[in-house]
């Protein structure tokens, strides 16, 4: 029986340049990944905003005219607009309420300084403060006042994603394999992003933000399963650091990119057109060989073992892959289930009947969903 681990020790090469090639280029997609991971910050945040006032450019012209100030439009947002005390936890201010408005707002300027105390909801819509963001999907769909919480649904939406892709991609990146299911995430991405961009509406929008999660999160799954299984044991620890530090970069390159480009739309359209480019992973990064040793696929991984062994400047023995009667038996506990050559199949439920393996499994969920969800 062939020992994958011993072949790239022994023979293949454990982190040779061929490999180090791939897992540069896969690590280059979790750049893309810390994008995605990041972009709610940008294209959600919680900007400053106050109720329209359909009156407002009247009562700025006979401002004006009347030359009571040199700044109109903010005498004008203090007659219409009322303070509201407010508590950060740390000191009370007065800021200019969110969610209502005067009630008395006429077009004859005097009338409007002598009574207005009456106050009323934002039955015009918002105004919003543009200084930093141009447009945000808050601002594009109203997620404020009573509509605040789909704000926060959205982001629920994003990571509730990202957890179903890791229970979608990884199961089906074992039948089908690492490379397809690899293809698979970056297609789906690109058409949830694409149409995410160009959401006519809420429902679209949180339709296919969920998709996109999905889909980027299987594809971040898949391409560290790939990077791993593509070197040999001492030194997957050292890949394991080198994806995540891209991952890191990706964070703070998107800082830049979001404060370059402040509009929600052109942001998700900035990330979403790189990944055409890891379409041509398709053809430059080999499938798993130790997949294709599970599943029986003997020959496919030789040829692939010997081409990585080649780059490496390395050469793979004859009698390292002992032809036939090996891929026969490799075959056999996968498609037969055979009871007698002491393997049986493994389901994902398995983890759980291990008091180690539960454990930490349940760790990890927590850290990773359940923490960043409410917090």
């Amino acid at each position: 029986m062939i020992v994958y681990d011993d072949v790239l020790k022994n023979v293949v090469g454990e982190f040779g340049v061929y490999q180090r090639v791939c897992c540069f280029l896969l690590a280059l997609f979790n750049v893309l990944s810390a994008f995605g991971a990041v972009s709610p910050v940008f294209i959600q945040p919680d900007t400053d905003h106050w109720c329209r006032i359909p009156e407002s450019d009247d009562l700025i012209a006979t401002c004006r005219a009347l030359n009571r100030t040199t700044d109109c439009v903010s005498m004008v947002k203090h007659l219409s607009i009322p303070k509201e005390r407010y508590d950060d936890g740390c000191q009370t201010s007065w800021k200019f309420s969110n969610c209502r408005r005067y009630n008395n707002i006429s077009t004859d300027f005097r009338e409007l300084l002598v009574n207005n105390s009456v106050t009323i909801g934002c039955d015009h819509g918002w105004e919003y403060d543009t200084s930093q963001y141009i447009s945000t999907v808050i601002h594009e769909f109203d997620l404020v006042c009573d509509r605040y919480y789909l704000n926060a649904l959205m982001t629920s939406l994003h990571m509730a994603g990202y957890m179903c892709g890791n229970i979608v991609f990884g199961p089906l990146s074992d039948k089908i394999g690492r490379m397809k299911v690899f293809m698979i995430a970056i297609i789906l991405f690109e058409v949830c992003t694409l149409i995410e961009a160009l959401a006519p509406n809420l429902v679209v929008f949180a339709v296919f933000r969920f998709g996109a999660a999905i889909a980027l999160h299987g594809g971040f799954l898949t391409s560290f399963v790939l990077m791993t299984e593509a070197v040999g044991p001492s030194k997957r620890t050292y890949v394991g650091v080198i994806l995540f530090l891209f991952y890191s970069c990706g964070y703070m390159a998107f800082a830049l990119i979001g404060y370059l480009i402040r509009e929600w739309r052109y942001l998700l359209l900035v990330i979403s057109l790189p990944g055409v480019l890891f379409l041509s992973y398709w053809w430059i990064i080999p499938e798993s060989a130790r997949w294709l040793l599970a599943v029986g696929d003997i020959r496919r991984a030789e040829r692939i073992l010997k081409k990585t062994a080649r780059m490496n400047r390395k050469s793979i023995p004859d009698d390292v892959f002992p032809a036939r009667e090996v891929e026969e038996d490799v075959k056999k506990p996968v498609d037969q289930n055979d009871n007698k050559s002491g393997c049986k199949r493994v389901r994902v439920g398995d983890i759980f009947r291990f008091k180690t393996t539960r454990k930490r499994c349940l760790i990890m969920f927590y850290a990773g969903y359940v923490y960043r969800l409410f917090h």
